[in-house]
C-alpha cells in the first residue's frame, strides 16, 4: 500500500477530476432546483393555511353576529349595509342547510315506517 501523496499530473486523475466535477455541478444545480421548488411549495401551503384562517376567523364572526341578533342582543339598526348583506345571506345559507337536514331524517322515518 502506498502512504504517499495522490499523483495529480497523470492524465487518469485529470479525466477523473474532469468528469467529477461535470457530474457535481449537475447535482448541485439539481439540488438548488429542487430547494426552490420546496420553498415556493412551502409558501403556496402557508398562503393556503392563512387563508383559511382568516375564512374561519370570518365564519366565526359571522357566527357570533348572528347568535346576537337572534338573542335581541344586537340591534339590526346597529348594522352596516354590508353586515345586513352578509347576515341575509348567512340566515338563507342556514335555513338552507336545516332544510337539507330536514329532508335527509324525513326519509329515514318513511323507511323506518315503511319496514
Amino acid at each position: 500500500m502506498e502512504t504517499g501523496l495522490i499523483r495529480t499530473d497523470k492524465l487518469s486523475y485529470k479525466i477523473r477530476r474532469f468528469f467529477m466535477n461535470l457530474f457535481m455541478k449537475r447535482n448541485s444545480e439539481r439540488v438548488e432546483e429542487t430547494f426552490e421548488e420546496i420553498m415556493n411549495n412551502t409558501e403556496l401551503e402557508l398562503n393556503k393555511v392563512t387563508s383559511y384562517k382568516t375564512e374561519i376567523q370570518e365564519v366565526g364572526i359571522k357566527q357570533e353576529l348572528a347568535r346576537k341578533l337572534i338573542k335581541n342582543e344586537l340591534a339590526i339598526n346597529d348594522l352596516t349595509e354590508e353586515e345586513i348583506d352578509e347576515m341575509i345571506e348567512y340566515f338563507k345559507n342556514d335555513i338552507e342547510s336545516k332544510n337539507v337536514e330536514l329532508e335527509s331524517v324525513k326519509k329515514e322515518l318513511a323507511e323506518l315506517m315503511n319496514n
